[in-house]
């Protein structure tokens, strides 16, 4: 799914087994935004099957005043930096085939990399807790490590491409 473009975190995009969760113990992580992108892949590294139907079985709406939209960013930048590093350390310690592995991790160093367009860029506090090895250590596709060189080098200029260019 990821390599074709057609990845999403998002709970909603999907309808999951009740006894899959009970299970596996699978809950939301409290207390962090983007909750989603903790959980999914835990939940499908589980999942023995997982289906597609092309049907659209759920409409997103985005408020004006949601937590999504808020103007300070630095809890979402955060939790999405700290949940790309308890995942890593999760793909890291599961019994995933190398090649999965490489592709799970490209979409944690795309995920680090992108925080730093989380609206208002604020450099003191972002570069304060970045990791820059992270995205060199995760990228696998080549775009992804050029992005990510780029953003070892310059973090502003990254944001400028991304922004301008995506």
């Amino acid at each position: 799914m990821y390599k074709k473009k057609r990845f999403s975190v998002a709970v909603w995009t999907r309808m999951y087994r009740t006894n899959l969760i009970k299970e596996n113990v699978l809950y939301f992580k409290e207390g962090i935004l983007h909750e989603d992108e903790n959980w999914t892949p835990k939940v499908l590294l589980v999942a023995k099957r997982v289906g597609y139907i092309s049907i659209p079985f759920y409409h997103y709406v985005i408020r004006n005043n949601s937590i999504t939209q808020m103007e300070n960013r630095k809890k979402h930048i955060a939790d999405v930096l700290n949940t790309c590093k308890e995942l890593e350390e999760e793909y890291n310690k599961r019994d995933i085939s190398e090649s999965n592995k490489r592709i799970l991790k490209d979409y944690l160093a795309r995920l680090y990399i992108n925080t730093c367009t989380f609206g208002k860029y604020d450099g003191n506090f972002y570069i304060n807790i970045v990791d820059k090895k992270f995205p060199l250590r995760n990228s696998y596709f080549i775009k992804t490590k050029i992005e990510s060189l780029i953003y070892v080098l310059s973090i502003p200029l990254y944001k400028y491409i991304k922004l301008k260019y995506s």
